[in-house]
């Protein structure tokens, strides 16, 4: 019972921060690592493309900060092919930022809920929540 309850409320948190983070200021980084695993057929070939981990570096008034967080939900294939295939060479190139106003180690590529299931993150939890608590 105790353990659901925490997962609830993390649930929550990420989900309002998500929201918040629609109306953070944005800056320019640059992705220094951009990875796709976890296999999945694609026209008859395993491919890794199930899941996206990056890292991207930002500068807000002089300090350098760095990032891995895409989004506040999960992307899933096809989402993740389509984040790496916007990017002509996802490693080395230019990103938006988003990132707290409030904590400038907080930021995200892709601000605010998913597009089409705004209340995932109630039912995923991600580490950004975890990280609130520490």
């Amino acid at each position: 019972m105790i353990f659901c309850v925490y997962m609830a409320r993390q649930a929550v948190l990420v989900f309002k921060k998500s929201k918040e983070s629609r109306h953070w200021p944005a800056t320019e980084g640059v992705l220094t690592d951009v990875r796709l695993w976890g296999k999945r057929r694609i026209n008859d070939e395993m491919i890794d493309s199930e899941y996206l981990s990056v890292s991207y570096e930002y500068d807000i008034d002089g300090d350098q900060y760095s990032g891995s967080e895409v989004a506040f939900f999960q992307l899933h294939y096809p989402e993740t092919i389509e984040f790496v295939k916007a990017k002509p060479k996802p490693k080395g190139a230019q990103v938006q930022v988003t990132y707290n106003p409030k904590d400038f180690k907080e930021s995200v590529l892709v601000p605010g809920t998913h597009p089409t299931k705004p209340y995932g993150c109630l039912l995923y939890t991600s580490d950004a929540a975890d990280e609130e608590d520490s």
